[in-house]
């Protein structure tokens, strides 16, 4: 067992400390798995959408972030357990997103299918000693199952010494997911995936402030309240909803205390005004078209933006030898004549 064929590690943390050490020199890495195309599956479309909101929330966090695009499940094991491989004495937590195709307890890579487990089986204190007693955070955009949530109708009516200690192996660990065991989750091909459009939303908005298991509630509560599919020529697909699933081994409060960030992400601290800019078709949550669901289609602009790869933070770790984006400037005059959404499944 591990307490018996582990060395004990050493943690300068009062053991009953109310919140993780936030203050380290780094905030940590922030590794982003965004998977868009696949061999034998369709096209996550919104998925880059989600993947540069990601990148630019996390990062006025102060987070070291990573990105891997189409990656294979050889490149997806390299990444992780190089990661792990790395010192994070010096580093706060670590973040890891997922965003693919899904099955119950699998996701979708470039290639071929693997255990969601695998995302986090590298980090646990008995094989990532440097992140032993920090808040290891996965966030997985991905379906978990074939049903589907048609919601219900609600009526609102209103009349400081060091310690060492040892710890679990699975504990610090959270790992959010789009949406609870069984269930769809729903992406938009123009404004990106429900939850991780919350998500960085309220990482926006609230980073710096509220703890992150608070955070993530009000995550649930965006996705469950704002978005509705709508599909009125579908009805299995009509009117349906979505709530994120949210599984905490944590031990303290993790909040992000400010840290310097480069200059190019912190013109903003996170407005209203920033969130609702994220989707360019504004605020409305609903998800329009007249198709069934094999054939959601949009048109859509795609802009080739090779040679900006690396300044944007991409690694191509998967083969993919062009970075595709929205252009959504060029799609505004439509956008504001008719919302042009799309109720797509991340199947």
């Amino acid at each position: 067992d591990f307490f018996e064929t582990q060395k004990p590690i050493k943690i300068n943390l009062d053991p009953y400390a109310e919140e993780y050490d936030m203050n380290h020199k780094r905030r940590g890495v922030a590794l982003i798995l965004n998977h868009v195309n696949f061999e034998s599956m369709n096209t996550r479309k919104g998925s880059v959408k989600d993947c540069l909101d990601l990148k630019t929330s996390l990062g006025k966090l102060g987070f070291d972030v990573r990105i891997y695009t189409d990656p294979t499940v050889k490149s997806i094991t390299m990444a992780l357990q190089s990661t792990a491989a790395e010192d994070h004495t010096d580093a706060d937590c670590l973040i890891v997103v997922a965003m693919s195709h899904g099955e119950s307890g699998l996701l979708h890579s470039h290639d071929s299918l693997y255990p969601v487990d695998a995302l986090w089986a590298p980090f646990t204190a008995d094989r990532c000693s440097s992140l032993a007693g920090k808040p290891k955070l996965f966030f997985i955009q991905a379906c978990r199952g074939t049903r589907l949530d048609k919601g219900v109708k609600i009526i609102h009516e209103t009349d400081s010494k060091r310690t060492t200690y040892s710890i679990p192996a699975y504990a610090d660990i959270m790992v959010a997911y789009s949406t609870y065991d069984g269930f769809y989750s729903w992406r938009n091909p123009n404004a990106g995936s429900w939850f991780i459009q919350a998500l960085c939303e309220e990482l926006d908005l609230h980073g710096r402030s509220r703890d992150l298991l608070s955070l993530m509630t009000f995550v649930n509560r965006r996705v469950a309240i704002e978005y509705q599919s709508y599909v009125p020529e579908n009805e299995r697909y009509h009117a349906k909803k979505q709530i994120p699933s949210v599984v905490s081994m944590l031990t303290r409060l993790v909040y992000f205390p400010d840290k310097r960030v480069p200059d190019d992400l912190d013109e903003s601290k996170g407005s209203l005004e920033e969130s609702k800019k994220r989707s360019p078709i504004g605020m409305s949550r609903t998800n329009s078209t007249n198709k069934a669901p094999e054939e959601l289609i949009t048109e859509i602009i795609w802009l080739k933006l090779l040679e900006k790869a690396p300044e944007l933070g991409y690694v191509d770790k998967g083969g993919l030898h062009s970075l595709i984006l929205l252009d959504y400037e060029m799609r505004e005059a439509k956008e504001k004549q008719k919302e042009t959404g799309v109720a797509d499944l991340s199947r």
